[in-house]
């Protein structure tokens, strides 16, 4: 009995033990796993992660900022234990698209002051750019059109532009700015084109001040039974169309206008505008406005009573500052008719013969024609003045005075005409040059108050070219181009050039006179007939000779030397004909220690 008893307390014992330790040791169990969880989710670098263990059960949370790191978070603690069970309600951050900038650049100038601004996808484009306008450089760009080729082009752009804003985007590039000069204006025009071929779309807004006009003024002449004619010039197209509809309207011609800079002020367009409309009334009648003075001349058959009321109807209306000139011819008409003198002067330029002609004064004008001819040498080197008159003799008074002053005027033009008759010079031509057109205008001047001036006078770019300088080597080129296209000749045994001889030495002195400093020798050569000695002195005459005519040209003294060779150096066969007339030359050639 007491062995059964004893068996029952210690049964009794362990059942009580046994259910008092077993939380204890699951307790301790789930602090164990707990640890060794943060532990990993720590050094894993899942510090989002939140576990929560329930005995063996472990549950984990918070937000994952990718799929990837749940999947690796689940993954580590589940590797912890095998008896582990691991739940999920692990939340994923919303996906963030990255936003992608496209590149972009904006250069703006003005002024001395450059700045860059944009969206780039490198900085040495800005850590690149230079202070010298000349020499910017922009660096990397990212786009996706060749950035190399196109960073130059810009950087051209935004030095020859005054004033500039010039935005990339993509693959599009708008430049809008200002020009310097008209100039400016065209040298960014083959850029734009460049930028084109590249592959970039390009838009351009770009402006230029107008060209300031060397002739500004508007002529009008109204006659019966002719036609009508209007120039003028305008510095706004606002201005054109005033003046180009006056003239429509009261004198029933198209006027033909240039528009630039240089007006005498803002009213200019009503001043001429005014002045036209004014004449109409008139039947005959010539008008100049230039600067802020307008002269008009009332020829007849105009009535005396309409220049009346033309001085009126320009008192009335002409802006303020004008100042009139009115010339009123139509109560001269008999002594005009008594009068009636008319002389012209046509040169086609260069060293071309100038043409005198006169009418009602042939006796006169022989008279005059030898003191005229030494005075037309002197002011056109090369041309030779031919005089043709009818009969008669009723030169004007100062007849030799104001053909000097017309001719000076015409001297200053490349070609031109002149026209002397009834008391009024008339100049037409064109020149070199703008510069050459005040000078033009000056020289008729001195014709003085008595006689009434017009011009027109036209400035052709091409002519300038020819008139630039040219240098040595080219020159020499040019200079053994003509002498093989035309070689000087001689009369036989002669130092006498002939017409064609001549001819060729006037082409040749256009082109000596153009070059830059250069000096050349005059070389003489004969061919090998005769003596030594009469070859030799032959050839210096015949140098010497071309030496005086083309200083006679005004080409200058100090850039040519004659030399003489005679025989001895020739480029073909004495022994035949062909070949003596080759070896009897004149060669040009090129100092080439002349600086």
């Amino acid at each position: 009995m007491l062995r059964h008893a004893f068996a029952l307390i210690i049964f009794v014992a362990a059942g009580i033990a046994a259910t008092t330790l077993a939380p204890r040791l699951a307790a301790l169990a789930e602090a164990r796993y707990a640890a060794q969880v943060d532990a990993v989710l720590q050094a894993g670098g899942y510090s989002w992660a939140h576990s929560a263990i329930d005995g063996l059960e472990v549950n984990l949370s918070g937000p994952s900022p990718s799929a990837v790191a749940k999947a690796e978070a689940l993954t580590i603690v589940r590797a912890i234990s095998p008896v582990l069970t691991v739940t999920n309600d692990i939340s994923e951050a919303p996906r963030v698209t990255p936003t992608i900038i496209p590149p972009r650049l904006e250069i703006l100038k003005g002024q001395d002051q450059l700045i860059l601004n944009g969206a780039i996808a490198n900085e040495a484009m800005i850590a690149d750019l230079k202070s010298d306008m000349s020499m910017l450089t922009f660096g990397a760009s990212g786009f996706d059109i060749d950035w190399a080729a196109t960073e130059p082009v810009l950087s051209n752009i935004t030095s020859t532009l005054r004033h500039v804003r010039i935005s990339v985007e993509e693959a599009a590039i708008t430049i809008v700015g200002l020009a310097e000069t008209q100039g400016a204006l065209s040298a960014v025009e083959p850029m734009v084109r460049q930028l084109k071929t590249l592959g970039w779309t390009v838009q351009t807004s770009i402006e230029a001040p107008p060209t300031a006009l060397q002739d500004f003024r508007v002529t009008a002449s109204k006659s019966e039974g002719a036609t009508n004619s209007v120039t003028c010039a305008a510095s706004t197209p606002a201005g054109t169309a005033k003046i180009k509809a006056a003239a429509e309207m009261h004198l029933g011609f198209n006027a033909t206008c240039k528009m630039g800079a240089g007006a005498p002020g803002d009213a200019w367009a009503d001043a001429a505008e005014t002045a036209i409309s004014a004449i109409a009334g008139l039947s005959t009648a010539e008008l100049t406005l230039s600067g802020k003075v307008l002269r008009i001349t009332a020829l007849p058959p105009s009535p005396p009573s309409a220049v009346i009321a033309l001085k009126d109807v320009l008192s009335a209306n002409l802006p303020t500052g004008y100042r009139i000139l009115i010339d009123d011819q139509t109560t001269k008409e008999a002594s005009v008719a008594a009068s009636p003198f008319k002389l012209t002067v046509d040169w086609p330029g260069g060293d071309t013969d100038i043409a005198i002609a006169s009418a009602q004064s042939g006796d006169g004008l022989q008279r005059a024609a030898g003191s005229l001819g030494a005075y037309t040498r002197a002011l056109f080197p090369g041309a030779k003045a031919t005089f043709e008159a009818t009969d008669g003799d009723s030169l004007p008074e100062d007849w030799r005075r104001i053909t000097r002053v017309g001719l000076t005027a015409l001297s200053k033009l490349t070609r031109g005409s002149l026209t002397i008759s009834l008391g009024k010079i008339s100049l037409t031509g064109a020149a070199a040059q703008p510069e050459d057109i005040t000078p033009a205008h000056n020289a008729l001047s001195a014709a003085g108050d008595a006689w009434r001036t017009t011009s027109r006078i036209s400035y052709n770019p091409n002519i300038l070219a020819l008139a630039q300088p040219v240098p040595p080597t080219k020159c020499a080129d040019e200079v053994a181009g003509a002498v093989a296209d035309a070689p000087l000749s001689f009369q036989p045994a002669s130092a006498t050039l002939t017409a064609s001889g001549i001819a060729a030495v006037r082409r040749i002195a256009a082109l000596l006179t153009r070059c830059q400093d250069a000096r050349f020798e005059i070389g003489g050569h004969t061919d090998a007939q005769g003596s030594e000695a009469g070859n030799l002195a032959l050839s210096r005459s015949r140098a010497e000779a071309v030496l005086t005519a083309l200083i006679a040209a005004n080409v200058p003294p100090g850039h040519l030397i004659a030399k003489s060779y005679g025989e001895a150096r020739p480029i073909a066969d004495n022994a035949t004909a062909v070949g003596r007339a080759l070896n009897r030359r004149i060669e040009f050639t090129l100092i080439e220690d002349a600086e």
